[in-house]
């Protein structure tokens, strides 16, 4: 017959030698071979769990393996053998949804995992409902039993947001301002709260090189989700750049919105003089800051002009005047005073490149006045 003998007070994950030997009328016989135990303990309770959302409006649930896998200090991730996750859309989990998930025996150092909600085999079967607030407790179980529950974690259920609305680009302010609205559905309605980020995008060929839904542009840039303008910068005057905005929430990417397109306005050119005297005239630039005017006639604008004047050539101090024509009368010059005078154009880019330095004076004889152009250096 065989025989059994119940061990109390060992110590879990301690290895222990056992041996057996029979006792007659005569006494005692041989020792048998020796085997070896371990005894085991519920294991502990799983650790770091969180829960978000995920693409199509899904939930997706995280935990680790517990530090004690049953054996006590002696760490044997293959003592787990399967997870008990609880789900539900209340803190009290009441009817909520249990699901087993069994490890995989091929992988016993797995210490990591992840349940992606809903799930085909749970019971009951649960559908998710975007902006419900769902619930996530776990237990691992070893061949003692079930452990403890795992501290609860919660997430909101959200979908992809729709793409951003309204987008436009203009030059204004100094440069490029990329505008857009808040998508209809930001993931759970209209509510902002649910996006973390919106990507901008910027292309010179209307995004034929990334199209949509296939991953943003290397050049992509997110700013904050309270945002809704973007300047971008490095722009070259003269050139149509193309726009489009993504809104990316937890659950994913939103389809980008429609494009839009601007030409980047760039500084002007300097401006040559034409005669300097009394009365400074002078060339319009160039370039406008559309490109050059043989080329980009169709988008000149209309340029007023920055004059300055200065007892130093370094115009470290200065008097300005801002003037719409292309010429400028100077007064109140003072006889035997040198003055030096520069000018540059104005558009919505902001100030251009200035003229070269022109050296102007009143004759103390003559009272008039005569110059010498000189470039921006101060050499004649």
């Amino acid at each position: 017959d065989a025989g059994w003998v119940v061990a109390g007070g060992l110590t879990a994950g301690a290895t222990y030698f056992v041996r057996a030997r029979a006792r007659n009328d005569i006494g005692w016989g041989p020792y048998s071979s020796s085997v070896t135990g371990m005894p085991l303990s519920l294991p502990g309770t799983p650790a770091n769990t969180s829960a978000s959302a995920s693409q199509g409006l899904t939930m997706t649930f995280t935990w680790d393996i517990p530090a004690n896998s049953g054996a006590g200090a002696l760490f044997m991730p293959s003592l787990i053998q399967r997870f008990r996750v609880e789900f539900a859309d209340n803190a009290n989990f009441l009817n909520s949804t249990m699901v087993w998930y069994s490890t995989d025996p091929t992988a016993p150092g797995q210490t990591s995992f992840s349940l992606v909600f809903p799930v085909e085999d749970a019971v009951p079967v649960v559908t998710i409902v975007k902006g419900t607030v769902y619930f996530f407790r776990v237990a691992a179980a070893n061949s003692v039993g079930l452990g403890p529950t795992s501290a609860t974690v919660y997430a909101s259920a959200l979908s992809q947001p729709t793409p951003p609305l309204n987008p436009s680009a203009e030059v204004a302010g100094g440069g490029v301002v990329v505008t857009w609205t808040l998508p209809d559905d930001t993931g759970v309605g209209s509510s902002v709260w649910p996006l973390l980020s919106y990507e901008i995008e910027t292309d010179l060929y209307n995004f034929t090189s990334c199209p949509a839904g296939q991953g943003f542009c290397p050049n992509a840039v997110a700013v904050d989700s309270a945002r809704r303008s973007y300047r971008p910068v490095g722009l070259t005057g003269g050139l149509v750049y193309y726009f489009r905005i993504t809104a990316i929430n937890q659950a994913g990417s939103s389809m980008p919105s429609s494009a839009v397109w601007v030409r980047a306005l760039g500084a002007a050119s300097a401006p040559t003089w034409s005669s300097v005297g009394s009365t400074l005239v002078w060339v319009e630039p160039t370039d406008g800051g559309y490109g050059p005017r043989d080329s980009q006639t169709t988008y000149q604008i209309s340029l007023t002009y920055q004059v300055e004047v200065s007892m130093r050539i370094d115009f470290a101090s200065l008097t300005s005047q801002v003037v719409s024509g292309t010429q400028y009368s100077l007064a109140g010059l003072t006889r035997g005073r040198v003055y030096f005078v520069r000018v540059a154009a104005l558009n919505l880019a902001g100030l251009g490149l200035y003229s070269d330095v022109a050296v102007v004076a009143l004759d103390v004889r003559a009272r008039v006045a005569y110059a010498l152009a000189v470039d921006a250096s101060g050499a004649a």
